[in-house]
């Protein structure tokens, strides 16, 4: 694996091989045969996938191995006693041992290999890379697991996508001292061979084996350490992937996440786990070992491996591709991006149209605005021009200098306008007459007549533009006072209370202060006058006549017997009157 490869820790980590390969158009067809070759041996072959072959060269992967891992036949197959339930399942398997030395250490994993071929349902089905090969990002990871067992010290650990080996957890589960370990991947068929592999294996700590699709993981439970190797070539599972990491991480937790920088899935990838909140570092030099392998792959010249190269951006498709020419050219000749080139030179095409236009069309209104400019000079010149250069005369010469003057008496003299000379012969350059002077004066004097009605009638037609434009102001100036009279009154200026700290919250919501507004009694009381109540005058009652009572005593009924007279009763009262039966 590249040594240039991203290892991303603490949330997020990758290996990468940025990786090229240039072949001529005999070499392509070649290759192409030999993969050719790889699906019809993987679809007829009873025996199951070894670890390598001789065309894995052509193959998807420009490396078959690192060589950091030692694969070894297992002919006899030794059950542990966890493994009577499976041994049938067993039986039915290839099985290697997979084995490292990491200082003079050795580490080693059984796992079984399916004997059976792909149906349509495998191939078509969920994601079935992991049933193919140990791919060198797995590799890689079980290697640099397996030189840093303290990371998984009582923790629990998590793999994602261990494909149909689950190398990586298997190896941090035998020789790591973790609480608990969980392998995991979206296929069933990698899931039970997993299933079938834990049987024939010892290891330190509990070990379970699940499936899990990224795009609905239920788990529960948080994991300490997380880790998956070569899980980004999907871009449709990486957000998946990202979603399935946030929910099985609590804050404190750690990811390794080791791929190959295919285009620029790794960038995509680190990207969208650091919107999602993840805190992601690359590691360039992880282990020493690898980054020699990366060297001395880089120093053979025969070696099919991708170097790791800049990219190029390309403007027209908006991505990024390798820096190579191969990759450039294969990109520059696809339907999508001729389909980008040809929209681009469109719009170019549109762009400068429509440049062009806006450059007639700003030439013209220059040209609009030059004319009016210039007809405006014009019209200015014509209608207010200053009087005093219009009236001015030109310089005098030769006969327009001198004028003929005739006195009261008679007398003719000829006197020079420019320096007030007075002769009295004529001059030889000739002079003006008297009658030509005349004229002339008349002709000057209506000229400056017409100009000064003509500056009249411009001075009117300024001052009725200007008392227009003033009652025009008014009539604006009244309609805005209406708008004013109609519009709402302002709301008052909001007064900011100063912010104060809220109490707990309760069901009831938070305590608020009531005032108590004083209300006004009425009274509903009619109003009344007081009386007065005037004395009655009546004649006062008669005192009562005095009563004399007269005592009389009997002291004896005579000698008769005491009896009681009967009477007769009716009705009712016959039935409840007492009545005495004799004398006694």
């Amino acid at each position: 694996m590249d040594q240039n490869n991203k290892f991303v820790i603490r949330s997020n980590g990758t290996i990468d091989i940025n990786q090229v390969l240039t072949t001529n158009k005999n070499e392509k067809k070649k290759a192409a045969r030999k993969r050719w070759a790889i699906l019809a041996k993987a679809l007829k072959s009873p025996t199951g996938s070894e670890p390598s072959s001789p065309t894995d060269e052509f193959s998807v992967r420009r490396i078959s191995s690192f060589m950091l891992l030692t694969t070894q036949l297992l002919e006899n197959i030794h059950l542990y006693p966890t493994a009577h339930g499976a041994a049938e399942q067993i039986r039915k398997r290839t099985w290697y041992k997979y084995s490292m030395k990491i200082d003079d250490a050795e580490y080693f994993v059984n796992v079984g290999h399916r004997i059976r071929t792909f149906s349509a349902e495998d191939l078509m089905g969920f994601n079935n890379t992991g049933n193919i090969c140990i791919w060198p990002s797995e590799e890689t990871l079980t290697y640099y697991i397996g030189a840093n067992l303290h990371i998984v010290d009582g923790k629990s650990v998590l793999e994602l996508g261990g494909g149909m080996s689950c190398l990586a957890g298997l190896m941090c589960a035998k020789y790591g001292a973790a609480k608990q370990v969980t392998v995991t991947d979206g296929n069933k068929i990698s899931v039970e061979n997993v299933q079938i592999s834990l049987y024939n294996n010892e290891f330190a700590c509990p070990v379970a084996c699940n499936v899990l699709k990224w795009e609905e993981c239920l788990v529960d439970q948080k994991f300490d350490v997380v880790f998956c190797a070569d899980c980004l070539f999907f871009d449709d599972g990486r957000i998946h992937l990202i979603k399935c990491l946030w929910d099985v991480m609590s804050y404190d937790s750690l990811a390794l996440v080791m791929a190959p920088r295919r285009g620029n899935t790794l960038e995509k990838f680190i990207m969208q786990a650091e919107e999602k909140g993840f805190m992601c570092k690359q590691m360039l030099k992880y282990n020493n070992v690898v980054w020699e392998k990366h060297l001395d792959l880089l120093d053979n010249c025969e070696a099919d491996y991708w170097k790791s190269q800049e990219r190029k951006y390309c403007d027209f498709c908006k991505c990024w591709i390798a820096d190579n020419k191969p990759s450039i050219e294969f990109h520059e000749k696809g339907r999508r991006h001729k389909e980008n080139v040809s929209k681009r030179i469109k719009s170019i095409h549109k762009k400068s149209k429509r440049d062009e236009k806006e450059t007639v069309r700003i030439d013209s209104a220059l040209q609009q605005m030059e004319s009016a400019a210039l007809e405006a000079y014009r019209r200015d010149m014509a209608s207010n021009a200053d009087i005093t250069s219009m009236t001015m005369n030109a310089v005098k010469t030769g006969k327009d200098l001198w004028h003929e003057v005739r006195s009261q008496g008679g007398t003719v003299s000829y006197k020079n306008v420019l320096t007030n000379e007075v002769v009295w012969k004529p001059p030889p350059e000739g002079y003006i007459t008297v009658n030509e002077q005349k004229l002339a004066s008349f002709e000057t004097t209506k000229k400056q007549i017409k100009l000064v009605q003509k500056h009249q009638q411009l001075q009117g037609r300024l001052r009725w533009e200007e008392l227009k434009r003033e009652e025009e102001e008014e009539r604006a100036r009244a309609a805005r006072e209406k708008l004013k009279a109609r519009r709402a009154e302002d709301l008052p200026t909001p007064v900011y209370a100063p912010l104060l700290p809220t109490g707990p919250s309760t069901p009831y919501g938070a305590w608020q202060t009531v005032k108590t507004q004083e209300v006004k009694e009425i009274d509903w009381q009619l109003p009344q006058q007081e009386e007065f109540l005037l004395p009655v005058v009546s004649e006062p009652e008669p005192e009562p006549a005095p009563r004399e009572f007269k005592e009389r005593v009997v002291e004896s009924l005579g000698s008769g017997s005491t009896s009681f007279k009967k009477r007769k009763t009716f009705g009712i009262a016959q039935r409840s009157t007492r009545q005495r039966l004799d004398d006694d």
